[in-house]
């Protein structure tokens, strides 16, 4: 080696060109050396005789020859006939590609140096994000699903059960012994809060959403009922959700805390139940808080739980009119209607289900239902006699029954597990046959109260049979409830169907609520079937919201999907169900907002009276669901990216699904605005858009308040405008509507869009004392039922053509809806105005006075009117309920003053170290008011806010000497001024009124000269 360099390194060796031809020469040679290893010999001599022998090149050349020969054909066969191409240097391929190395479909990114930030992983690990909590499988019953099939063809085995109360009151605990009844395996760590299907609810502690939870249960004579229970969110911000589930069931159970008693959702809860004609019993819960947390011995307790029982009853008196065709019966525990329990402690009774307790662990045999009917009231019993005696026949002071023979032992049993010792402990539960392991015996207090006291009331059948005895069946309750769902007429067809809930009958399904499912892609439609049978893979047709009577839009046909019945965290699947189950629905979801009618019916049954069944298949719809909440507060959002845009709207469409009462609109800024009934609501489904939907990074303004316009005085000039040809001017005056009147419209007395105007007409003369004239020119009301104006054709025949003016009502009311939507002060809604119009002049020429004429015409003299009323802005109310202890009240009366609030009442609650107050605080000064609250009562104080009413800003907003200053918060006069300007800025106006869009010149000269208007 040392021979080819010389000693500076300089290669003089042999020349490199003879040895590259050698060495290709040798590797040809090598390349092309036949390969006889693949052949198999039977012997060393035979594998040596085929060897070449050595001497004979030329022959060894031949049969080299001939393998390369054979080898060039075998490869010619098996790739065909190859043609040799000319390949250009740009066109030559010197690495492979991407398709080569990783396959079809790999998408490769080539990215500069330093593109993506040192933190992010290049190959980020895949995290499956997890928003509800669904069983994979579903969980063992005591029942079989052939069996939930036959009793869901049983209308008089059918229960429809809404289960409401305030938040924290025990709802989803209470449901979650019932699940644990029937399902042998239920695990109470795993399977707590097995109607929370949803991640944030467990992180939040209150329930959000709500969840179907369907279950075969036994009442005190073990016959098997299905019952349809929908598990409703307590909080006040969350009522749409009961509002949404009311329309489905047939009763409700209310369930109230023993010691916090009604609350604010409480009494709204029992208003909408007695409106819709929709029975109640009464749950009373958290007993267990009265023996352990208040520690009241058994005669203040049995006071307390009077006191909470009364306290619900005067609620209903006072929503109970004499005009409802139903009358809810009074809740009292001797009728059956009242039940008793601690969800936490996993017991409930009634007073029947308990003397049935007596009954079994006696040796006598008494009628156990005359017993109970003795267990609650001013009634004693004389233990001499043995005999129970009235208030005013007792010579002693005995014991009141229901003290004596449930409550004392209840607290006997109460005392003795948690102050006695183990040992003592397990001889009294040998005595009542309960069977306690060791280390639940020696382990937590609160796990032993529940092992041992569920083994002593052993199952819920009492609250089954409760339920039973007071809750009407669908075909029982279907009469009643024909009148407030259903648009169409009752004597038709489907009508009569509906009457007795014929499964045999035409399909009509209500749905109220879509419920998202676990992929976050699609939803499931939440119904009751009211008539028919519904099956999967049915074609049905969907009325939307949209629907518009004798309209074709919001019409669609769809094919029904999966058929479930909603069990809480999992689903039965069931391939047809007849009329008065609640279901769950698939593959529907698309065409439906957030509510919706699906029927099958169609005119070619009945062909006899076809104009009729024409008629009645238009309106054979049900009604919207009309909710008590308010959407009052409101914030914009747009994506932190500009081009996620489209994302940012496609998430949006999900959650107004989502949410009954969520609203969102556009303005002509571009700025997108959710409409919520609360910060907590809003915050929810803000996560819901980030998180489960868009999955994209959103900016949200600060949160503001929503207002109204309306008038304090009527029109000082008799206003008019002109058509945008000149052919046409109407004539108009702007006035206070009656409060009354508005309330009527606005709770849904005065059914405006229901009553024709005869009704409308008779409810104005026998109400309000209209005269007949007046109540017969009634023309409109608003399109939105939230914000109630009127609009009256006051108009003489003298003056006005009254043919040719009737053919221009719908145009006429087409504006005066456009306009009511957005008033002239700053594009809010306008209510509470009455609208006269006094004359019209109006071309005989109908081409003349076309909607395009109209239409812009009404709208604008509609706004002139009601800038020449003194306008005024109008700003949303809370209704605030504190409660907590009385230091912590005081405490809380500087933050309601600092936010413009006012004090209403506040009052003790009997039995308790507790206090209620009420106040009133607008919506503009509420946010965070909760925190500040929680700050300033060291946490001893919660609340919980509603909307109650809208309230009239002080100042004029159309003082121009009024000057607003910088970064100070407006007050007094000022602030109605103030509100208008930022609502301006905010859409894009301009900060000053543009009088020429809604004067003339000549009637703006006109107001200058009287020192009016400017």
């Amino acid at each position: 080696m040392d021979d080819l360099y010389d000693e500076f390194g300089n290669y003089i060796g042999p020349s490199l060109g003879d040895q590259d031809k050698s060495s290709s020469s040798e590797s040809e040679d090598k390349y092309y050396e036949p390969v006889v290893t693949d052949i198999n010999y039977e012997n060393e001599k035979e594998r040596t005789d085929n060897l070449p022998s050595s001497g004979s090149d030329d022959e060894y050349e031949k049969e080299k020859e001939k393998d390369i020969e054979i080898e060039m054909e075998q490869e010619n066969e098996n790739e065909g006939n190859t043609v040799e191409k000319i390949v250009l240097n740009e066109d030559k391929q010197y690495y492979q590609e991407s398709t080569d190395i990783y396959g079809e479909g790999v998408e490769v990114l080539v990215e500069d140096e330093d593109e993506q930030d040192i933190s992010v992983p290049i190959v980020q690990v895949f995290k499956e994000k997890q928003f509800h909590l669904y069983e994979k499988q579903p969980l063992e019953t005591t029942y079989s699903l052939k069996f939930v099939s036959d009793m869901s063809k049983l209308k008089q085995r059918i229960r429809n059960i809404c289960i409401a109360g305030h938040l924290h009151h025990g709802k989803t605990t209470f449901l979650d012994n019932l699940v644990q009844q029937t399902h042998p395996n239920f695990n109470q760590k795993k399977h707590e809060g097995f109607t929370d299907t949803r991640v944030d609810e467990h992180k939040r502690g209150v329930s959000i959403k709500s969840t179907p939870l369907s279950l075969i249960l036994p009442d005190l004579r073990y016959r098997s009922y299905l019952f349809h229970m929908v598990d409703t969110p307590g909080g006040v911000v969350f009522g749409d959700e009961f509002t949404s589930v009311l329309r489905i069931c047939d009763g409700i159970v209310l369930i109230v805390d023993a010691v916090e008693g009604v609350l604010m959702q409480t009494k709204q809860i029992i208003k909408e139940a007695i409106s819709n004609c929709i029975p109640i019993v009464l749950v009373v819960n958290k007993i267990d808080r009265l023996i352990l947390d208040l520690k009241l011995p058994p005669k203040d307790a049995y006071q307390k739980i009077r006191l909470t029982i009364e306290e619900v009853n005067t609620i209903i008196n006072k929503h109970q009119t004499n005009t409802s065709y139903y009358e809810q019966p009074r809740l009292s525990p001797e009728t059956g209607n009242v039940c008793f329990a601690s969800s936490r402690d996993g017991w409930c009774f009634t007073v029947n289900s308990f003397a049935k307790k007596y009954l079994d662990k006696s040796e006598d045999n008494f009628d156990y239902l005359k017993f109970a009917k003795r267990l609650w009231g001013d009634i004693f019993f004389n233990p001499k006699t043995r005999k129970f005696v009235g208030k005013k026949n007792r010579t002693k002071k005995y014991p009141r029954s229901f003290v004596q023979f449930i409550l004392e032992p209840i607290y006997k049993l109460y005392s003795q597990i948690i102050g006695e010792s183990p040992k003592t402990l397990k001889k009294h539960l040998d005595q009542l046959e309960i069977k306690i392991s060791k280390k639940v015996l020696h382990g937590n207090v609160r796990q032993l109260l529940r092992s041992i006291l569920s083994q002593f009331f052993k199952n819920f059948n009492g609250f089954v049979d409760m339920c039973v005895q007071h809750l009407p069946s669908p075909s029982a309750q279907a009469k009643y409830k024909l009148d407030s769902i259903y648009v169409g007429s009752h004597k038709g067809v489907i009508g009569e169907s509906l009457k007795i809930c014929d499964p045999e009958g035409p399909l009509m399904v209500n749905v109220v609520k879509l419920i998202e499912r676990k992929d976050c892609e699609r939803f499931d439609c939440l119904a009751r079937i009211f008539s028919g049978t519904l099956r999967a893979g049915q074609k049905v047709k969907i009325y939307s919201e949209k629907y518009i009577i004798g309209e074709t839009e919001g019409i669609s046909n769809k094919t029904v999907g999966r058929i479930l019945l909603g069990v809480g965290r999992y689903c039965h699947e069931l391939k047809e169900i007849g009329a008065g189950n609640i279901i769950l629905i698939e593959n529907i979801d698309k065409k439906i907002g957030k509510f919706a009618t699906l029927t099958n019916y169609t005119n070619e049954e009945n062909q006899e009276n076809e104009e009729i069944e024409i008629e009645n298949e238009k309106q054979s719809v049900f009604k919207k669901i009309q909710y008590h909440l308010k959407p009052v507060i409101k914030i914009g959002i747009e994506p932190l990216k500009p081009q996620e845009l489209p994302r940012m709207i496609e998430g949006l469409s999900r959650i107004l699904k989502s949410y009954p009462a969520l609203q969102a609109k556009k303005e002509e800024s571009g700025e997108h605005i959710l409409l919520g009934t609360g910060e907590l609501s809003l915050d929810c489904a803000l996560y819901d858009l980030r998180e489960m939907y868009s999955e994209i990074e959103i900016k949200v303004s600060d949160p503001c308040s929503n207002f109204c316009e309306t008038v304090a005085d009527v029109s000082d000039i008799q206003c008019y405008s002109e058509s945008p040809n000149q052919k046409n001017k109407l004539y108009l005056v702007a006035e206070q509507l009656e409060k009354k009147i508005s309330n009527d419209i606005e709770n849904g007395v005065l059914k405006s869009s229901e009553w024709d105007e005869d009704e409308i007409s008779e409810f104005l003369q026998n109400n309000y004392s209209w005269d007949i004239l007046a109540s017969n020119s009634v023309w409109s009301f608003s399109s939105d039922y939230n914000y109630p104006n009127m609009l009256l054709n006051q108009t003489l025949p003298i003056e006005t053509d009254q043919d040719i003016l009737n053919e221009i009502k719908d145009p006429v009311i087409q504006g005066f809806s456009w306009a009511c939507s957005e008033g002239p002060l700053c594009e809010e809604p306008i209510r509470d105005v009455k609208f006269l119009l006094q004359r019209a002049e109006l071309d005989e020429n109908q081409a003349y006075r076309s909607n395009v004429q109209i239409i812009p015409t009404i709208r604008r003299v509609v706004h002139s009117s009601f800038l020449r009323a003194t306008p005024k802005m109008m700003e949303p109310i809370w209704l605030v309920e504190i409660i907590g202890s009385s230091d912590a009240l005081s405490a809380g009366l500087n933050v309601i003053r600092r936010r413009r609030g006012r004090i209403i009442k506040d009052y003790p609650k009997p039995g308790t170290p507790l206090s209620i107050l009420h106040a009133y605080v607008p919506v503009m000064d509420s946010f965070s008011f909760e925190v500040d609250l929680r700050t300033s009562t060291q946490g001893l104080a919660f609340c919980q806010m509603s909307f109650d009413h809208w309230q009239v800003v002080t100042g004029n907003p159309l003082d121009t000497e009024i000057e607003l200053t910088p970064l100070v918060i407006s007050d007094g006069d000022s602030l109605a001024r103030d509100y208008m300007i930022k609502t301006r800025r905010r859409k894009g106006l301009s900060e000053i009124i543009n009088y020429a869009k809604y004067f003339t010149q000549e009637q703006i000269l006109e107001f200058e000269n009287l020192n009016n208007l400017l």
